[in-house]
């Protein structure tokens, strides 16, 4: 897979939106919907290799990575920009209970344009995850901790993220856009597409 490089970073959800959120939205929710709104800013992240080849994925396909008794298998979110974040919220479960009872179809686990791995279910902060090809890139997500911002005086959760990239299609630059673009998502929920301010922007892309 070539050389990974990681990229960590803090990222922050305002009080005054997690306190409002469905009870059946997590963290977790939170996290895909707000990738997907990045790769869209950041497409440099959302391709497909084969060989020395890449393709630039027309649709935010996001692979989760969810532990069953066999292994480890990655069921698929499509279309996340699309997916309001109840959508989100409501299909990561479908897919994870079908992953750990057999019944996922074949092409509900392979393919996706970016993954997420998060063990902060399992009281870890921070770790790096592993490339899933044919991607250039995983999100490894540490658990969230509740803290007091001192500028506000607001409750706030803080979590922390790597980013694993292949350095064969992928530069620092175009991982640290990502990464700061991610942050910029997570603490600005408008860029999520939650019903203030559209997420799509249109740009060029050259990777050559």
């Amino acid at each position: 897979m070539g050389t990974f490089h990681v990229f960590p970073a803090i990222k922050t959800i305002p009080y005054s939106v997690s306190r409002f959120l469905p009870p059946q939205i997590s963290l977790n929710d939170l996290v895909i919907k707000a990738v997907g709104a990045a790769l869209q800013q950041c497409p440099e992240l959302n391709l497909n290799v084969s060989g020395e080849d890449f393709e630039v994925m027309p649709n935010v396909d996001v692979s989760v990575a969810v532990a069953t008794d066999s292994g480890l298998i990655t069921p698929i979110v499509t279309d996340v920009p699309s997916r309001s974040l109840v959508e989100v919220a409501e299909t990561v479960r479908d897919l994870a209970k079908r992953a750990r009872e057999g019944k996922l179809q074949l092409g509900e686990f392979q393919g996706g344009t970016f993954t997420i791995s998060n063990l902060g279910m399992f009281g870890i902060h921070e770790f790096t995850a592993i490339i899933n090809p044919p991607q250039v890139g995983i999100l490894a997500v540490g658990g969230g901790v509740q803290e007091v911002d001192p500028d506000t005086g607001r409750a706030v959760t803080r979590m922390r993220s790597t980013l694993s990239f292949d350095r064969r299609f992928v530069d620092e630059a175009a991982a640290a856009d990502f990464m700061s673009t991610l942050r910029r998502v997570m603490e600005r929920p408008e860029y999520m597409n939650l019903g203030f301010v559209p997420v799509a922007r249109k740009r060029n892309l050259s990777l050559s």
